[in-house]
């Protein structure tokens, strides 16, 4: 039996400005910094993730590249 292990993840969440063209359809005004802070269900794409990630109990630490504090504001535990 494989003991339980919880490792580190990296969730890629920037953007580039030379590839918004989806951005442009969905976010016509660029009030979005990156497609993982799109509404879906009620929530940003990037809440249901974070909340799947912290109930698992094989993730010890999540790292969010490409966002700052100041465009992905939570009320997470994070």
């Amino acid at each position: 039996m494989i003991p339980n292990t919880a490792y580190p993840v990296l969730v890629l969440c920037g953007s580039d400005p030379n590839r918004r063209e989806l951005m442009k359809a969905l976010d016509p005004q660029g009030l979005l910094p990156s497609k993982a802070l799109l509404p879906m269900a009620g929530k940003r794409v990037l809440d249901w993730q974070m909340e799947a990630m912290i109930e698992s109990p094989n993730i010890s630490e999540i790292y969010l590249i490409g966002l700052s504090p100041e465009e992905f504001p939570s009320e997470l535990d994070l």
